[in-house]
């Protein structure tokens, strides 16, 4: 393989479009990509966005299945042989790249220590998968303080790490290619990730028929799924938006994929919209002077970098900060990056 080749793990398609990003910046060539899905929905959303988008020069080699919701031999078993599918995909081979979606996951992290050996020691990118990417931070730290990729994984992966000394391994150095400003990230380098590519190629494969009507774009998240909010919340910050922007017709919640079909909101000038379009081929449909509107979504951030004329808000809600530090970060990070807060 030559200096330009790399190796990409994805299980989303938001974790695609950033690997897209670094191997379109890096001008990188001989591109494998693997990608790790639990659902069939997740590989259908991964193929139609390659399909549809023509992202040359990456070479799918398949899809692996794990079913966490399986009993624990089917897990095991998964495991194994993901493991050995790695091996030899990567089998005396030098990716001299490593592009990994999601760094707190195994799967995603085994591709590293599949292809580090003595004479080939690659170059690591962590792109982004939303606000995991704070969580990563934090992990990394802890690594670097253990001297080992820490074995935070279930039992049944954890047995099949121990065999391939994974327990043992440590990157030294890795580079997060993010949108977000990291900081305090010790060895480890940041790149930032600019959208060049996104913006430069997708935003003429987006029709007309396609292009957001509404002034208003609430982007949702699964709280209610999560228990961590009722719907009667939910419903009266609807409201108060629209009370907000008297003047800007109706609000159009756009559902984040793991929420259930239909909130059944009751405040009338709110519609509900399965988003079929992942958040960055929105950004590209809103019209300027749109406002987008979230609890603490990532996805703020990423519209962001994509339009310089959309305004962009932040919802404060008490009970969801309430003991939880980390989602106080999150909040003031948003606000750091130009996002208006609404409490």
């Amino acid at each position: 393989m030559t200096m330009t080749s790399s190796i990409s793990v994805v299980s989303s398609q938001m974790q695609l479009m950033n690997v897209v990003e670094c191997i379109k910046s890096h001008n990188y060539r001989n591109n494998i990509l693997i990608v790790v899905s639990a659902t069939n929905k997740r590989e259908a959303d991964i193929k139609k966005l390659l399909r549809e988008n023509d992202v040359y020069g990456i070479f799918f080699c398949g899809v692996f299945y794990f079913r966490f919701r399986e009993n624990l031999f089917v897990q095991l078993i998964q495991t194994v042989l993901y493991l050995i599918r790695v091996r030899m995909i990567t089998f005396q081979k030098c990716f001299h790249n490593v592009i990994i979606g999601n760094y707190l996951l195994f799967t995603h992290r085994y591709v590293i220590k599949a292809i580090t050996r003595n004479d080939c020691a690659p170059n690591v990118y962590v792109v982004d998968d939303g606000m995991a990417t704070i969580k990563i931070v934090r992990y990394r730290e802890k690594e670097k303080q253990e001297k080992c990729i820490s074995l935070f994984l279930p039992f049944y992966h954890r047995a099949v790490s121990i065999h391939f000394l994974f327990k043992r391994f440590f990157i030294q150095q890795l580079c997060f290619y993010t949108i977000y400003s990291i900081k305090n990230v010790s060895d480890d380098m940041v790149e930032k990730n600019e959208y060049e590519f996104l913006k430069n190629n997708y935003k003429r494969n987006i029709g007309e028929s396609q292009r957001i009507k509404e002034q208003i774009i609430f982007l949702g998240q699964p709280l209610c799924e999560h228990n961590v909010m009722s719907t009667k919340v939910l419903n009266e910050h609807m409201r108060k938006i629209q009370c907000m922007f008297p003047d800007c017709g109706c609000i159009a919640y756009y559902m984040h994929p793991a929420e259930r079909k239909k909130k059944e909101l009751q405040y009338e000038s709110v519609i509900e919209y399965e988003n079929k379009m992942n958040v960055e081929m929105l950004a590209l449909s809103l019209p300027a002077k749109t406002k987008v509107l979230s609890f603490y979504s990532s996805s703020l951030i990423t519209i962001k970098r994509l339009r310089n004329d959309i305004d962009l808000y932040c919802v404060y809600e008490d009970s969801l900060v309430k003991n939880n530090a980390q989602l106080e970060d999150i909040y003031k990070m948003l606000v750091a990056e130009g996002v208006f807060m609404i409490k």
